[in-house]
């Protein structure tokens, strides 16, 4: 990571999908077989941490089930994940496939930054979807693009999964990582905020850096 925050970069090895279903906080989320899920975030017991409401599908209508995570929790997918909501407390999710973004993800009353009780990262690993014409997202956001599409970000469909080449907006506060390019320029007023808060107050699961620090005095 670079100091000035204008030129900062992250780089993260490849997911350890064992780490993250071994440390699951939803074990009914990693089946033997892969499987949709959709999944709303919803900020509770004072923004501390994440209730997570599985739906039946897409339209987020009908209620599966409901699951309070811990303060600091991993939400690991066997399987695709669409999703939305407010996240409280620390929490990685990861998915053995896709993440599709079906609403604005923030953090607990719609703060948009980590800080010492906040933090979040989407952790995909193919690419990661943003289909609504007007979206905010926060946290770590990382495609690693298993099936080496040309976009590991991927603004292109709509929320029937049709071809869409023209959006309105899109707000992403965090760090971007991904393998390959992005398919975000159809959204006609976009801002890429960098967190740079997410270097010290990380998700689980993923180390804080810089983890040390030499100074030499001269």
């Amino acid at each position: 990571d670079g100091e000035g925050d204008a030129h900062a970069t992250e780089t993260l090895i490849p997911i350890d999908h064992n780490f993250y279903s071994a440390h699951n906080n939803t074990p009914s989320y990693s089946g033997t077989s892969a499987k949709d899920r959709y999944l709303e975030f919803v900020a509770t017991n004072g923004g501390t941490q994440t209730q997570v409401k599985e739906y039946t599908n897409a339209t987020f209508t009908t209620l599966v089930t409901t699951q309070t995570l811990p303060t600091s929790a991993i939400v690991y997918v066997k399987g695709r994940i669409y999703c939305k909501g407010e996240i409280g407390g620390r929490v990685s999710v990861v998915s053995s496939d896709d993440i599709v973004f079906d609403g604005n993800i923030s953090y607990a009353s719609g703060q948009t930054h980590a800080d010492a009780g906040h933090s979040t990262a989407f952790l995909a690993k193919d690419k990661l979807f943003f289909r609504p014409d007007s979206v905010s997202a926060s946290g770590i956001l990382y495609a690693e693009n298993s099936s080496r599409s040309s976009a590991a970000f991927d603004a292109g469909y709509n929320l029937n999964w049709q071809s869409d080449s023209s959006k309105t907006q899109l707000r992403l506060y965090g760090n971007r990582v991904m393998n390959g390019s992005t398919n975000m320029s159809i959204y006609s007023d976009r801002v890429y905020g960098y967190d740079k808060n997410l270097k010290y107050f990380r998700p689980p699961g993923l180390p804080v850096r810089p983890a040390v620090k030499t100074v030499r005095e001269v």
